[in-house]
């Protein structure tokens, strides 16, 4: 009778694994999907990029906030994000939806894409090669408020690696979109 659901954010999956830092972030493991939750599991965040069709069993928080994810048969993977440990890198709420340039451009093997929202909202981030053709989705899920950021591996929807090229990358939030130019080079 005491438990509450603590869901909001979590796609519908087992969830396989818990951990928990000395900062009080909440860390949740399923199969390819890590996320995180920094308001005591009211909502929480996706930070699984690289570990498509990982099935993680294990998270470990050390001291220094680097987090480790073990899986059934793939290993061990260190996300690159370090936690500090009570403060957090960027409190402070952006006064408007906003998306930055990814960096590095051009870049090769891969780029981070840094975005803001004023309020939480459901976020979906795609990627298009020159024609227009979708090459893959990095993210499709509800954000708190304040900045992001997304990595994209070059690679597509299938985990292959896509040509030398110019893409662009779409921000969709409710009604509003904003779209970026990004240049791979080989």
């Amino acid at each position: 009778d005491n438990w509450v659901e603590v869901n909001e954010g979590l796609p519908t999956m087992s969830i396989l694994t818990l951990a928990v830092a000395a900062s009080g972030d909440l860390f949740a493991g399923a199969f390819g999907y890590v996320a995180i939750s920094r308001d005591n599991g009211d909502t929480w965040q996706a930070m699984s990029d690289g570990l498509d069709g990982t099935n993680i069993t294990a998270l470990a928080v050390q001291q220094s906030g680097q987090i480790f994810a073990g899986s059934a048969g793939d290993g061990v993977y260190r996300n690159a994000i370090v936690l500090t440990g009570v403060e957090h890198e960027d409190e402070s709420i952006p006064a408007t939806f906003l998306l930055k340039q990814n960096y590095p451009n051009p870049f090769n093997p891969g780029t981070t894409i840094h975005f803001s929202l004023e309020q939480s909202a459901y976020v979906e981030m795609d990627i298009y090669d020159l024609l227009g053709r979708h090459v893959r989705t990095l993210v499709n899920e509800k954000r708190m408020a304040g900045s992001h950021a997304a990595v994209w591996n070059a690679r597509d929807q299938f985990g292959r690696t896509v040509a030398s090229g110019q893409y662009f990358y779409r921000l969709k939030v409710g009604g509003k979109s904003l779209t970026r130019a990004m240049l791979l080079l080989r």
